[in-house]
């Protein structure tokens, strides 16, 4: 509801919250080894942090209004290091770097529901406006991973910059942009035909 920001700090494997009304950090919060990245539900109420080098591999869950952790779901793929909800809240997706793998968590259950294999270097991932597809960033392969939410598989991979770091959609899910860490330019890519664009020419150490 825009009223809080949420850090995971992987160095104190802990998470902050902080209230942008007053510029302060109103809890800190234990969650798992090496926290890496946060999602917040659409309703403010849990944030979801995935824990890279936690043994299992894990994601802890958040509650923003007791400022507790309040479950851990295990089963996901080794190192997970990004992670994305469906704007239903009903999903969770993490891209899991060292399994080479994406896991698929129901939101209600807490339970990992699927995984799709043959992702290489999964690091960030991103889910289209209306829930349908996630992309996820292949660090190593240069490729943007195309994930089916519906069928729960991988449906093709779009060649973009090198070592792709970060991918966002539009507001409208037309155009996915790609942060290209060893390239010097942003990849776009036209969403409907899985093909890029002319991209956007940035300086190299995009993430």
């Amino acid at each position: 509801d825009g009223t809080l920001l949420v850090t995971a700090n992987a160095g104190s494997n802990t998470v902050s919250v902080v209230s942008l009304a007053t510029n302060t950090v109103i809890g800190t919060v234990a969650v798992g080894a090496g926290a890496f990245d946060v999602v917040i539900s659409p309703d403010s109420q849990f944030a979801y942090v995935p824990n890279q080098v936690s043994s299992p591999p894990s994601v802890s869950v958040i509650d923003l209004d007791a400022l507790t952790n309040v479950a851990t779901i295990t089963g996901v793929g080794s190192y997970p290091t990004g992670i994305a909800m469906t704007p239903d809240g009903s999903t969770l997706v993490t891209a899991n770097y060292v399994g080479n793998s994406v896991s698929v968590i129901d939101v209600a259950t807490r339970a990992v529901v699927a995984t799709v294999t043959g992702v290489p270097d999964a690091g960030r991932v991103s889910i289209s406006p209306d829930g349908t597809t996630a992309y996820v960033t292949n660090y190593s392969a240069s490729t943007i991973s195309v994930i089916d939410r519906t069928t729960r598989t991988l449906s093709s991979a779009i060649p973009v910059g090198a070592q792709p770091f970060a991918v966002r959609f539009s507001a409208d899910g037309a155009r996915a942009y790609v942060a290209n860490l060893n390239a010097t330019f942003i990849s776009v890519i036209d969403v409907a035909t899985s093909t890029t664009l002319p991209s956007i020419t940035t300086t190299r150490g995009a993430v």
